[in-house]
């Protein structure tokens, strides 16, 4: 990993209920509370225990991939993505795909009733907050899709269906337009053009727009150094903010919850020691972030927290495929045939592009997956704790614990 950047983890949880914080340091907190706890059954829970499992698997491949670099996914969309597409695999396609995703032992019923619930419960639950949720399907005109497929993923993903002719140039335009809009406007272009053994298109976006519970003050924003992994220090503009929120000190690690709105969404800052970084991340899973959650302290504390913005792209093809479902890019081996029985398909890319911003009133996050499905044929003393070097942070629904993004910083930048 390169030595002159420093690594920040970006998750955001979808429904990981934290307590809402109780002081008054902005607006926001003149609002009466209606923090919502929602409900999960039992299949629901395990549904969504298997996608952040999946989550941290995939979190550490991309991690992988991009040694010395930010990094910043959703691993939520990326699941929302290939439970669509899930739909139309068959066979040990269906299979390998099913355990890349954790989803071992579960029926589609139980998947699909999963994914509709958290698209009908996440978006609108805070006022302060914006969260949507986009799903679409792009077909290749003249080509044969099997309407129950379409059918599933209309009912229990609100999949928007088109068809279009994809050797007209505006197809692509067409497609980039939707996933613009879908995401504010943040993720502009996906796709440069469209192969011609690409069929269809499988494609998540989402949006995300939270104002912090506990505003950093603008004119509390100064330079600072921000400490390197290899030692060195470059300049950021560190927000701070004092708040009652929960925290964790521990020797060789600091961590934070920053709520957003009503505190149904937080962000949680993780920030281990700057030499043992590495082996953290490396490290980092499920069960580490439990504990951190088990730990956690309502407290009084001065946070200090870079501002920072920038976009990440990734294809994702490698990363899924040591991760279990290699069979689904085989041309000559992948089964798509719920999809289409004409047609002899395949997954061709998985394409993901995200987008954050971290600054003094809030997040905005926006991420969307593209598959592309080809075809063979065709105290007294209040803690000051200041992330002036690597760390880890996760954004955060807090009831049932879907993770929506996840994400890394190896130096904060700001892109104009």
């Amino acid at each position: 990993m390169k030595q002159t950047l420093l690594k920040l983890i970006f998750l955001i949880l979808a429904m990981h209920f934290v307590l809402a914080c109780s002081r008054d340091h902005n607006p926001l907190s003149a609002t009466p509370s209606k923090y919502q706890t929602l409900p999960v059954t039992h299949l629901q829970k395990n549904v969504i225990q298997a996608n952040n499992d999946f989550s941290f698997d995939l979190f550490s491949q991309v991690n992988q991939l991009n040694a010395g670099k930010n990094v910043f996914i959703s691993p939520f969309s990326v699941s929302m993505a290939l439970g669509m597409t899930l739909n139309g695999a068959n066979g040990q396609t269906y299979t390998a795909m099913q355990k890349t995703l954790g989803f071992t032992g579960m029926d589609a019923q139980q998947i699909n009733d999963t994914y509709h619930y958290l698209y009908n419960s996440l978006q609108d639950l805070d006022p302060k907050v914006i969260f949507k949720i986009a799903n679409s399907i792009w077909c290749r005109q003249g080509i044969d899709f099997l309407p129950d497929f379409l059918k599933i993923n209309q009912t229990y993903f609100h999949a928007e269906v088109q068809t279009l002719n994809f050797a007209d140039p505006q197809a692509v335009l067409t497609i980039n337009n939707w996933i613009a809009e879908a995401t504010n406007q943040k993720i502009k272009k996906v796709l440069e053009q469209i192969p011609s053994e690409a069929v269809m298109y499988l494609i998540n976006a989402l949006y995300f727009n939270g104002l912090w519970t506990y505003q950093f003050p603008q004119e509390k924003v100064r330079q600072e150094d921000f400490s390197l992994l290899n030692g060195q220090s470059v300049p950021c503009q560190m927000m701070r903010v004092q708040c009652k929120i929960p925290i964790l000190i521990e020797e060789d690690l600091q961590a934070v919850q920053l709520p957003y709105g009503q505190g149904n969404f937080a962000m949680t800052v993780i920030m281990p020691s700057r030499t043992e970084f590495e082996s953290y991340q490396q490290s980092f899973n499920l069960a580490e972030w439990q504990r951190i959650q088990e730990n956690f302290k309502q407290r009084e504390c001065v946070v200090g927290l870079p501002k920072f913005r920038f976009d990440f792209k990734s294809n994702l093809n490698q990363v899924l495929s040591a991760l279990g479902m290699g069979i689904a890019f085989n041309e000559n081996r992948a089964d798509f045939s719920r999809i289409s029985e004409t047609e002899r398909l395949f997954i061709n890319r998985v394409i993901h592009q995200t987008f954050v911003e971290v600054s003094e009133k809030g997040t905005e996050a926006a991420a969307v997956t593209v598959v592309e499905i080809g075809a063979t044929s065709v105290g007294p003393t209040v803690p000051t704790i200041i992330f002036n070097q690597p760390f880890i942070f996760v954004i955060s629904e807090t009831s049932t614990n879907t993770i929506l993004f996840m994400g890394s910083i190896l130096q904060p930048e700001w892109q104009e």
